[in-house]
């Protein structure tokens, strides 16, 4: 798509020359020695999806072969009141992300003008047509083959994708895109527990389509 519409051509944008370069090469033991963190607390300061992942399988392996049924119950009741806690305050901090999205977009116009807007503009059209096409073309055909029922789907999603629309990152649907599918589809709370952050952990298909369209431009 990108390369029939060529949103960015004749758009120059000013780029900073404080980014340094990187050149590390990815090998399939640096990964596999990367999966365990020197601990949790750096592993989530860095941001390290993978280390987070490996640290959460260990904890509850080991909360799993505590003999204690209180004590198991009690860790998991402080677990969802955490995760419950941590979800409003995401919902808080991404109310104020439209104000940042607008200065973002401010900065932008009045560092190269209100012609980027144009170019840009096209660069968001492609990128939603396109995933469009991904939608159509892949997800639609493994909904029906799986017997989901698409137009319940998306009418029950529809707030979730508004929501990511609006602040620019699907980590703020996270909340609603879990209580949507939990309440309203009907989909157990384990099955929605396990399946949705592990999908937005690893199935970034959005991000791969944002990111192939952004180095094209």
């Amino acid at each position: 798509m990108v390369n029939i519409t060529k949103p960015g051509k004749g758009t120059h944008i000013e780029h900073s020359d404080n980014v340094s370069a990187t050149n590390n090469t990815i090998t399939w033991d640096g990964e596999l020695f990367k999966i365990v963190p020197k601990s949790f607390f750096a592993a989530a300061v860095d941001g390290e999806i993978l280390q987070i992942v490996f640290c959460a399988l260990m904890f509850a392996i080991g909360l799993c072969k505590v003999p204690s049924r209180n004590v198991r119950q009690a860790m998991i009741s402080f677990l969802h009141a955490l995760s419950e806690t941590m979800f409003k305050v995401t919902g808080l901090v991404m109310n104020y992300a439209p104000i940042g999205i607008g200065f973002s977009i401010a900065a932008t116009v009045g560092k190269n003008g209100l012609g980027v807007l144009v170019s840009l503009g096209k660069l968001v059209g492609v990128l939603y047509g396109t995933l469009a096409i991904f939608i159509i073309v892949v997800f639609v055909p493994i909904m029906l083959i799986s017997r989901v029922p698409v137009k319940k789907f998306f009418l029950t999603t529809w707030q979730p994708f508004l929501l990511a629309f609006t602040t620019a990152s699907s980590e703020s649907a996270l909340p609603k895109a879990m209580e949507c599918l939990e309440h309203k589809m009907g989909i157990p709370k384990k099955i929605v527990g396990f399946v949705i952050p592990t999908g937005y952990s690893f199935n970034l298909d959005g991000t791969s389509l944002y990111l192939s369209l952004a180095v094209i431009y």
